[in-house]
């Protein structure tokens, strides 16, 4: 699957959103952001996008808050893995 080619940039760093969460979630951290770019991806797409990223030349940051974030989380330049519960994201409670 080939990366974006035109995300988003949020200041001088682009913003893209690859989530396999509920659209209702993917919406209110899209606001958050300040990004509508979005891709509904399944993890081992994630996967393949951060590899086709950094392949490309882009730094790349990932927040995952789950087992199936790991393997994306692994492939990119910076992580950040926090529970649901701390991310503070719409129906969701820790856990």
């Amino acid at each position: 699957m080939p990366a974006p080619s035109r995300p988003l940039s949020h200041g001088t760093h682009p913003i893209v959103l690859l989530t396999s969460d509920h659209p209702a979630t993917t919406a209110a951290v899209a606001a958050e952001l300040d990004t509508k770019w979005t891709v509904q991806v399944m993890p081992k797409e994630q996967q393949d996008l951060v590899a086709a990223l950094r392949e490309q030349g882009h730094s790349v940051a990932m927040v995952g808050d789950g087992v199936d974030d790991a393997p994306a989380l692994a492939l990119a330049d910076t992580d950040l893995s926090a529970s649901a519960g701390a991310l503070g994201l719409p129906g969701r409670r820790p856990g």
